[in-house]
């Protein structure tokens, strides 16, 4: 007999929040408490309930006990479906043997018949497994997800796949899809640390459990609009420092025209704000949070853009149409920066001492995209 989960104990479901938790004990604790009711069933019930408190109001144990209850659903359905499709290929051997004693069975029957017979599958698993994680690790996002799908439906006990699925519904911002399908991988390989953590973290960015211990915090959407507003106020001020200094372009550079040492200081502070605040204010993913390895889109894109910025935008959006998908985070940097290097640009043009305005357009961006990626390590190191 299965025993009753910690949320049966309490008479709860699982949604119960905090309050409901405290409530419900609180109720069994006045009626079965060993000083109130000294019937050993009242005592242990009073134990099993004090049990199940313990766990269900601690966030970070709660979350893991559920998902352990989910493990424990799925493995049971799974049983259950097994033995269903046991039961009926046991039905169709001995159909077969059946009529394989006529004789007209013998004249018909053909090789590969077999009703019970597997269907093909393709390539062995785990050779699909290891292409799909060099799809992945190659950026070819559509293809790897395409993979991971089949994988799912011919072997949906493998980790792998619900993993991958996870890490692009996270790019995409699909923060509630992607605790979903790092569940399933937990499930699938529960002394995984890699998925815990990364299911842990996209459960805070989605706000699905009901606040944290230490106080209240400060609505996502509120830290979001507050941090895109210091940018704006940060980019502001680095303009109007370009716009009233009297700073002379003393940085010969060529062909890039005359440029001034405040210009060079303000396009690389406004990069790093750009990564800073957007960290801060949660509207970008962890820094290596699909490093395993390798480098993240964000910042192997920031390679390119060392040596011409508008050519990492151009070739960033020309690969996301081709994949049928963008990186959240990386579009966002993109947008931050490519906005602090116009506004940067025309204060630039409005001052007769600083660069030419297409000139910065064209290689500002280098700079500020390398202070958005220093930036946003900083800020991301010292997030919890």
């Amino acid at each position: 007999m299965r025993r009753s989960t910690h949320y049966e104990t309490l008479g709860l479901k699982p949604t119960a929040t905090e309050g409901e938790v405290k409530a419900a004990y609180r109720r069994i604790a006045l009626r079965h408490h060993p000083d109130r009711n000294p019937d050993p069933a009242s005592t242990r019930l009073f134990m099993e309930a004090t049990e199940a408190y313990d766990v269900l109001i601690d966030g970070p144990e709660r979350r893991r006990y559920d998902v352990g209850l989910e493990a424990e659903d799925r493995r049971t359905a799974e049983r259950e479906a097994e033995a269903k499709r046991q039961t009926e290929a046991d039905a169709r051997v001995r159909r077969a043997r059946s009529a394989s004693t006529a004789p007209s069975a013998s004249k018909t029957a053909t090789p590969g018949s077999n009703a019970s017979t597997p269907p093909r599958t393709g390539a062995p698993v785990p050779t699909q497994l290891a292409r799909l994680s060099m799809l992945f690790s190659r950026g070819l996002y559509a293809e790897a997800e395409k993979l991971a799908d089949e994988i799912v439906r011919i072997a949906p006990r493998e980790a792998l796949p619900y993993a991958v699925r996870g890490d692009l519904a996270r790019q995409r911002g699909k923060m509630d899809e992607a605790a979903r399908q790092y569940s399933l991988a937990i499930q699938m390989d529960p002394r995984n640390p890699t998925y815990l953590r990364r299911y842990e973290e996209v459960l805070e960015r989605a706000q699905i459990h009901a606040g944290d211990k230490g106080g209240a915090r400060l609505d996502p959407n509120d830290r979001g609009g507050l941090s895109l507003l210091a940018l704006l106020g940060v980019s502001l001020l680095g303009a109007a420092y370009l716009i009233l200094s009297p700073e002379r372009a003393d940085l010969k550079l060529g062909p890039l025209g005359d440029w001034s040492i405040g210009l060079v200081a303000m396009l690389f502070l406004g990069g790093v704000a750009s990564g800073a605040c957007l960290a801060v204010g949660d509207l970008l993913d962890r820094l290596d949070a699909y490093a395993a390895g390798r480098l993240g889109p964000t910042v192997a894109l920031g390679l390119i853009a060392l040596v011409s910025f508008p050519a990492a935008a151009i070739l960033y959006v020309l690969l996301g149409l081709l994949q049928r998908g963008f990186n959240l985070t990386t579009s966002r940097l993109l947008a931050a920066v490519a906005s602090v290097v116009l506004l940067l640009a025309v204060a630039s043009a409005l001052s007769s001492a600083q660069a030419p305005l297409v000139s910065v357009l064209l290689w500002g961006g280098n700079l500020a995209y390398l202070g958005a990626l220093c930036g946003w390590a900083v800020a991301d190191s010292l997030r919890r």
